[in-house]
């Protein structure tokens, strides 16, 4: 945001206008009256709550996208608010996009010119539907397959509206959402032993034959519950860097919780992209620490090896949590299997079989029967394709695989070249926001976690956020009494 739109922002802050409040206030209390006169106390109480959240809302630009986030992040995303439309993977992006609607209540505002990452953006959504239109309905789970598509967009679009004054709060809410969304995970492994959220019946990381249980927390899946703390670890990363000394005991202990929580999965595609994530991270952020950091490593890679590795190899929770001997080969044979279902026809070739038409048929997905080439290969329905990227083949094409690479390796190329170029202050959310990105793309290697809402959410944001900060890349820096 330009200087000038600061100091404007200064002078007038993000309020609603008091006609506004006092005209929404009376209707408001005519409605309550109403409803209440005719004995429908029931909606009387739905709008007591809407009333208070729409007003707390609208108030600032970034309450939207915080409760958003917070909802996506701590409930499942199935969860139902009275009805089955109303599920949180659509209600929180709504309330995330609502920020958006504060510019047009205040006496100030300021249009974010359109860029490379946002174009990307918008052509992979539009392909996703047009993948859809062009297969034509096959049940009344169309409507949402595209809903589905709301998450990611809600909050890129409240991710790229926000100020840098707001990442901080934003970045918050990802780091203490991630830690909470942790203890879900501790109390499945070590209390209850079984899923919290999800019956314990169709469950697919039930306890082995040693006995070894994998959590979900609120995420469905071990998989998904580490793709999502990964990203909001490493943004932590950004945030403790940036923060007061009195700050960093909390962020610490914040950031070590998440981490317990991914160890605990037993995901190690979502440990490895947080790795890597993380030298990402110290290398764009400050170069210099990288020498450390690989002796580091070393070290510890070398300890590991030489000391705990024997010693835990033996253990049936090591063999089963870590070492999963097959589990490659059984993903390269479901690409195998995958690759005819891909370019039977051109019209799969190029548009795939639809955005989500792999959850349609699914035990836990959308209801109605899967195309007849998917249903012939039923665990690419039944299971998964465990792999992101034969996933948008098969849902989207080559055109959506395409589009889908261009947004987020354009977005790391864009962040990586807007580091220099950026104040000091904000290279660390740059660069948090690039490691978490690089996380998910390492992940959807051999994991499907696109179709997962909370880790499509988040990284939507992080790709907003790296597309606000490059626009800003270069500009004047806005002295601090202003910002």
């Amino acid at each position: 945001m330009s200087a000038a739109y600061q100091s404007s922002r200064l002078a007038h802050p993000w309020r609603p206008h008091a006609a506004g409040l006092v005209t929404a206030s009376v209707l408001s209390c005519l409605c309550l009256a109403w409803l209440a006169a005719h004995g429908r106390y029931k909606y009387a109480a739905v709008l007591l709550v809407l009333v208070p959240l729409g007003a707390f809302v609208l108030d600032r630009q970034q309450n939207g996208a915080l409760l958003g986030l917070a909802l996506i992040i701590l409930v499942p995303w199935w969860v139902t608010f009275g009805s089955s439309a109303a599920k949180v993977g659509v209600v929180a992006p709504l309330l995330a996009t609502t920020g958006v609607l504060a510019p047009l209540l205040v006496r100030e505002s300021e249009r974010a010119g359109l860029n490379f990452i946002d174009l990307a953006f918008a052509a992979f959504v539009v392909a996703a539907i047009v993948s859809w239109v062009s297969t034509g309905p096959y049940s009344h789970s169309s409507v949402t397959a595209i809903l589905l598509l709301l998450a990611p967009c809600g909050f890129y679009v409240a991710a790229r509206n926000l100020g840098n004054a707001d990442w901080g709060a934003t970045c918050w809410i990802l780091v203490a959402g991630g830690a909470l969304a942790s203890l879900p995970l501790f109390y499945e492994t070590l209390v209850i032993h079984r899923p919290l959220f999800w019956p314990a019946s169709s469950y697919a990381w039930n306890a082995g034959p040693g006995g070894l249980f994998r959590p979900a927390g609120s995420f469905g899946g071990p998989p998904a519950a580490v793709n999502v703390l990964a990203m909001t670890t490493l943004c932590g990363l950004a945030l403790l860097v940036r923060s007061r000394r009195s700050a960093r005991p909390l962020i610490v202990t914040l950031l070590l919780v998440s981490g317990a929580g991914m160890v605990i999965t037993f995901t190690r595609a979502g440990l490895i992209g947080f790795f890597i994530g993380a030298v990402v991270f110290v290398l764009l952020w400050r170069p210099v620490l990288l020498g450390r950091l690989a002796v580091g490593l070393a070290a510890v890679g070398i300890a590991f090896a030489l000391v705990i590795l024997p010693v835990v190899g033996a253990k049936s929770w090591y063999r089963e949590g870590i070492d999963r001997s097959g589990t490659f080969a059984n993903r390269q044979a479901r690409w195998v299997l995958a690759w005819p279902v891909i370019t039977n026809t051109p019209k799969h070739v190029v548009f795939g079989h639809g955005i989500n038409s792999l959850l349609v048929g699914h035990p836990e997905g959308l209801s109605g029967e899967p195309q007849a080439d998917l249903a012939a290969v039923p665990i690419l329905v039944t299971d998964s394709p465990h792999s992101q990227y034969i996933r948008t083949l098969l849902e989207q094409g080559f055109l959506g695989l395409g589009l889908l690479l261009v947004w987020l390796l354009g977005t790391i190329a864009a962040g990586v070249k807007a580091v220099p170029r950026v104040p000091p202050e904000d290279r660390a959310v740059l660069a948090g926001s690039v490691a978490g990105i690089v996380s998910f793309i390492v992940v959807a290697l051999v994991d499907d976690n696109l179709r997962d809402p909370a880790g499509f959410a988040i990284v939507a944001l992080l790709s907003g956020f790296v597309a606000a900060r490059t626009r800003q890349a270069g500009r004047p820096t806005v002295p601090p009494e202003i910002r």
